[in-house]
């Protein structure tokens, strides 16, 4: 007879994303061919998250963890949990529930998968019948966390800047090389444009340099005993030859949204511009990284300064204190001589 049910849920909305705060309606179906004796149909809601790897040295090691954000349950036909004894039956035919969920209003993660965790939120319709295995269907909702690129801060540029000592009996010239880069703002959503600048300070004349940009994705994955896993995938967006002054303009990739708000799964993305030799066998490069947010809710095209262009001048009084639109948040001085800086406005 479980072969004739013909359980499923219908959800009512077009949308394929629901936000926090929204409600989630639908019907769950039967397509009954014979009588149906039942003690309960019901349904539940949940969003859940959960982390899972294996690390092997002298002996294998599984870490795991797990965090639900909310539950919730409906008895849409039939007794509630508390009168499980008493039966109630269906006839034959197409017999449809309605029900309605409310999204908790706070601060929720996007949905995501991955081989090593996921962020799930999910209904599951459950007939439980007497003397028989229960019925269980499930259906998966898509839920974008609220990621607003209209902030304020968010409309904001971010700012990096790298620098190396050169051979100046090779290069003929004793001026250190310096990558600069910045970006228009310090958030897109899927399929924005970035409009990103870079200016090389004493390019070499002797040596042929390109420049290649990348969108880098990190996941860090956390398990109960506190270990941590981190993966990083790396897109390339463009490769050219290096020029003393351009500016890219480039298409934001389809890719999930910066995550910060679940406890045991975090998304980040930075940009990263590098600057290598063409003939780079031995040599070093340079690389500038700009932090960036991926957002749910589009820019609004009435703001005046969107993709507006920072004149180099500016960028460089930026440091003597003229302008207060950029701060220091890294400086690393590497084995090769070579030094990065990388900022974010504030």
């Amino acid at each position: 007879m479980g072969k004739n049910l013909g359980l499923k849920i219908t959800l009512s909305r077009q949308s394929k994303h629901c936000h926090p705060g929204e409600i989630v309606t639908g019907e769950c179906v039967l397509n009954l061919s014979d009588d149906l004796k039942l003690r309960c149909l019901s349904i539940e809601f949940q969003g859940e998250s959960w982390t899972c790897w294996e690390e092997t040295d002298i002996y294998t090691t599984t870490h795991k963890n797990a965090e639900i954000y909310f539950h919730k349950k409906a008895t849409l036909f039939g007794n509630s949990e508390k009168k499980k004894s008493q039966t109630s039956s269906l006839p034959p035919g197409r017999h449809a529930f309605q029900f309605s969920f409310k999204i908790p209003p706070y601060s929720l993660p996007s949905s995501f998968e991955s081989k090593h965790g996921y962020v799930r939120y999910w209904l599951k319709a459950r007939i439980d019948r007497p003397w028989r295995f229960d019925e269980v269907t499930k259906e998966l909702v898509n839920i974008l966390s609220l990621i607003d690129v209209n902030c304020p801060r968010m409309l904001l540029p971010t700012f990096g800047e790298a620098q190396k000592s050169l051979n100046c009996l090779y290069n003929g010239m004793a001026s250190p090389l310096k990558l600069l880069a910045f970006t228009d703002r310090s958030a897109y959503c899927p399929r924005e444009r970035i409009i990103l600048t870079t200016d090389i300070k004493n390019l070499p004349l002797t040596q042929t340099y390109h420049t290649t940009i990348f969108l880098v994705q990190t996941i860090s994955f956390k398990s109960r005993c506190g270990k941590s896993r981190t993966e990083r995938c790396q897109r390339k967006m463009i490769q050219r030859p290096s020029l003393s002054w351009a500016v890219d303009e480039l298409e934001t990739p389809d890719v999930p949204p910066t995550m910060k708000s679940c406890g045991i799964l975090s998304i980040t993305y930075h940009i990263k511009v590098m600057l290598s030799p063409c003939e780079s066998e031995g040599q070093s490069h340079l690389e500038v990284e700009l932090p960036v947010t991926i957002g749910t809710i589009p820019l609004r095209r009435s703001y005046g300064m969107v993709n507006k262009l920072i004149p180099a001048a500016r960028l460089t009084r930026s440091y003597s204190g003229e302008y207060k639109t950029f701060v220091t948040i890294k400086r690393v001085t590497l084995d090769s001589g070579i030094q990065s800086t990388t900022a974010i406005t504030t």
